[in-house]
């Protein structure tokens, strides 16, 4: 029985934390994309360092992502203490996942008086490092975006003065400036501090909340000249909704990989504590919520999960915890079957690590593609990454999915984009051009401009992207002079 209550409780949540490090060890230093737009964010990054705004006119020069602003200046900082290269960036969300794990670890500790409790919650986020899309490594907002979450629960949760409220308050606002739903996932802790706490310190957290997302907003709104604002707020407005996501994101986002962390959820709730459970309803419906939003809009993916499975791992931690007191004053068998469950809800998230990690064949065939694209004289447009522009010299240029947010949004926006995309075409600024696939924006005398020189690859599946979108350079279109 201690083996069992030893591989349930301590091996299954450590070997996930340990396995999430040595995958992200062996994927940081690639120095391709791991996922399609992570090129996007390193010319975000680049433009930072650069001193140019981020808010600006959309041209084909550089159209920002519909994020707010607060990942690129971080990694920003990084980069300039470590350098070019996706590295710093994806050290800046390693060392994120790793402080929410730390966070979970120490909710959970706390709450159920438990290092185990605390093990389990860290473990089992780690663990859904595949199912919420293998991003908590990448050179992507979302991991940032967790640990400014998280953070602001846990004070939230422990703080009882005006100070500690603030910095709660503080910290969700963070959450909001690295990436909009941070707004769901706040609005009901605030709530919580205010009707939980006395005196001044109910005001604590939504003033600073206030100051730090509204004004932060307020701010960049100005700054921007109002680009901010219909970056950030009106182009993510025009997504449209999936109506199938609405059933699949309970039924394949949470219940299938999380069943038993979704079960346990709800005994802790059930038999919680009445303020206690009052708080964890609440930052799940902030978390799951936020999770919900994003995942049933196109253009969404399973990292949209990642706050949904978050408030999931650390109430299977509290569920489990709850649940092995009472298996224990029933017997060895109640014991026995408590910890096979734990064992199951580990094993449904296995996964295999070298498959997330680029080969020799891919670092050799992106190495091709660099010297291809060196050769050629002028410009060069790799509309969906444009970070090999950049690596041989070339001008920078705008990230494809950043111009299709543009595209389809207001119809006078698509005018605007095609407008752009048809010029650059007929005056053949680009010395060559290199898409992944038919283009939206490519006129229709096209070929009267540019000829298509061959794939770019001559095998199926090198240089393809780990996860995300499975896009990849493929064909290679040169100025006809």
């Amino acid at each position: 029985m201690k083996a069992l209550r030893g591989a349930a409780l301590i091996a299954a949540p450590t070997f996930f934390l340990l396995l999430f490090v040595v995958v992200a060890a062996l994927r940081m230093p690639y120095p391709y994309e791991l996922e399609w737009m992570e090129g996007g964010a390193l010319g975000h990054v680049g433009r930072v360092l650069a001193g140019s705004p981020l808010y600006v006119s959309p041209s084909l020069d550089f159209v920002p992502f519909i994020y707010t602003p607060l990942y690129f200046w971080v990694a920003a900082g990084a980069s300039a203490l470590l350098g070019e290269g996706f590295f710093p960036l994806r050290l800046v969300s390693v060392l994120s996942t790793l402080g929410c794990c730390a966070l979970l670890f120490l909710l959970a500790r706390r709450e159920a008086a438990s290092w185990r409790a605390g093990l389990l919650a860290a473990g089992l986020y780690a663990a859904t490092f595949e199912a919420s899309g293998v991003w908590m490594d990448l050179a992507r907002v979302d991991a940032l975006f967790m640990l400014c979450l998280l953070g602001g629960i846990y004070v939230a949760r422990w703080s009882r003065g005006v100070v500690g409220l603030a910095t709660a308050g503080g910290l969700l606002g963070l959450a909001f400036l690295t990436k909009q739903p941070g707004l769901i996932v706040a609005l009901p802790v605030v709530a919580w501090t205010v009707f939980a706490q006395r005196g001044a310190a109910r005001l604590a957290a939504p003033l600073a909340f206030a100051l730090v997302a509204g004004g932060g907003a307020l701010a960049l709104h100005v700054v921007s000249g109002g680009w901010f604002t219909y970056y950030v707020f009106t182009l993510p407005g025009h997504h449209a909704l999936i109506p199938s996501a609405v059933l699949s994101f309970w039924s394949s986002g949470l219940l299938r990989p999380l069943g038993w962390a979704v079960l346990a959820t709800g005994v802790f709730l059930v038999g919680a504590r009445r303020e206690q459970a009052l708080f964890y309803a609440l930052v799940l419906v902030g978390l799951i919520g936020a999770s919900f939003v994003s995942r049933i809009h196109t253009g969404s993916y399973l990292n949209a999960l990642m706050p949904a499975y978050a408030g999931l791992a650390l109430g299977f931690a509290l569920g489990v915890d709850a649940m092995q007191r009472w298996a224990e004053q029933q017997g060895h068998r109640a014991t026995a079957v408590l910890m096979v469950a734990v064992l199951v809800q580990f094993g449904a998230l296995l996964y295999n690590p070298m498959r997330l990690v680029p080969t020799a064949e891919d670092r050799a065939a992106g190495d091709r593609l660099v010297e291809i694209l060196r050769d050629v004289p002028g410009e060069v447009l790799v509309l969906s990454h444009p970070y090999l522009a950049e690596r041989v010299g070339k001008p920078p240029h705008a990230q494809e999915m950043a111009l299709f947010d543009v595209w389809r949004g207001a119809p006078g926006d698509r005018d605007r984009i095609e407008a752009l995309i048809q010029r650059a075409i007929r005056d053949r600024r680009y010395g060559a051009i290199v898409l992944d696939e038919p283009w939206w924006g490519t006129p229709d005398d096209f070929d009267a401009h540019y000829r298509l020189a061959g794939p770019v690859f001559d095998r199926p599946r090198v240089f393809l992207p780990t996860t995300g979108y499975p896009s990849r350079p493929e064909y290679l279109y040169l100025r006809r002079d």
